[in-house]
């Protein structure tokens, strides 16, 4: 994300769960932007040891990143699978079921992509597979229709991106975050804020 040392960063900073960061805390949870050399374990712990449950919601060639956390042991409570690149229906790359593996390795999991996209790393055609693979590890897949597109098919603001539907994508991510679907780390009568972790990387060469 080209972090300065006042907090500023100047790249990526139009991706869907960046410029949607301020939303997302508006609405009562600690947001926690990870950038590529950042240990996702690491940063979960960190993440719990203010408030569980920890969410990790990742987009693009991120949720790649996320599965290698997974099987390097992270624990999130949940993860966000956006216009991921789920099987090997969605493109050319490894996806996220060539590196998991076993889908025991995923929480709860909600998988949000739009019917249009067009990058060529993300096709939805590679949902439907990615759900029978995963099983119940996935809740529940979120499909999005209309927005805005871009002559450029994986840019933040297009299809791939979301464009033009930033309310709807918050409302349907913090749906699940809120969820009441880990119930070991919650105080029974206790209203607390949430706690989550927002993922971002930098683009892959792929993209």
């Amino acid at each position: 994300m080209n972090v300065g040392a006042n907090g500023t960063f100047t790249d990526q900073y139009l991706s869907v769960f960046i410029r949607n960061r301020e939303a997302f805390a508006a609405r009562g949870f600690n947001v926690l932007l990870i950038d590529k050399d950042t240990s996702l374990t690491e940063a979960v712990n960190f993440m719990a040891n203010l408030k569980r449950p920890v969410t990790i919601v990742s987009t693009s060639a991120s949720t790649r990143r996320v599965a290698k956390a997974l099987l390097a042991g992270a624990k999130p409570d949940k993860v966000v699978l956006a216009s991921g690149m789920l099987t090997n229906l969605s493109g050319p790359a490894q996806s996220v079921a060539d590196i998991l593996q076993k889908p025991q390795l995923l929480p709860p999991t909600l998988v949000v992509h739009h019917r249009d996209d067009s990058c060529r790393y993300t096709n939805p055609a590679g949902v439907a597979p990615f759900k029978t693979w995963a099983g119940d590890r996935v809740r529940e897949v979120v499909w999005f229709d209309g927005g805005s597109e871009t002559p450029t098919g994986c840019a933040s603001l297009s299809h791939h991106g979301f464009g033009g539907q930033d309310e709807e994508l918050v409302s349907r991510v913090l749906r699940f975050a809120k969820a009441n679907d880990v119930v070991q780390y919650r105080s029974k009568g206790c209203r607390t804020r949430s706690t989550s972790l927002w993922l971002e990387t930098r683009h892959s060469p792929l993209l």
